[in-house]
């Protein structure tokens, strides 16, 4: 999802650079799409997208951490996996960005499938 919301932004550069750079093109034009790529939601979007992936990554190698250190089934353990969830979760509902299913079912799923079954081998889960 980043990278395709990277491309669009980039494509919005492109074009508006280009109009910017061009002197036969409108300014009416020039200003529309100066408030599309600065104003509206594809810049923030995508600053949300970015601190959603570092945010998840965080949680990632916190839970790997966690099952590393070997110390289950003790109260520090709950804990913690409660800490986890809930950094998660929050970052979850502050950022406001929804997956669509059909993207998820397409594109994450089956990868995510793979590298997790490769995780739970690694640490020897199930």
């Amino acid at each position: 999802m980043v990278k395709r919301n990277l491309s669009v932004i980039l494509v919005y550069l492109v074009i508006w650079l280009f109009m910017l750079l061009n002197r036969e093109s409108s300014l009416d034009l020039l200003a529309l799409l100066s408030q599309t790529l600065l104003t509206t939601t594809i810049i923030t979007n995508f600053i949300k997208l970015v601190v959603l992936m570092f945010g998840f990554e965080r949680s990632f190698q916190d839970c790997r951490n966690l099952f590393l250190t070997g110390i289950q089934e003790t109260p520090e353990f709950y804990a913690r996996i409660l800490q986890i969830f809930t950094y998660y979760e929050s970052l979850k509902a502050s950022m406001g960005i929804t997956l669509s299913s059909r993207i998820f079912d397409k594109y994450v799923n089956p990868t995510s499938t793979i590298k997790w079954e490769q995780i739970k081998h690694n640490l020897q889960i199930e």
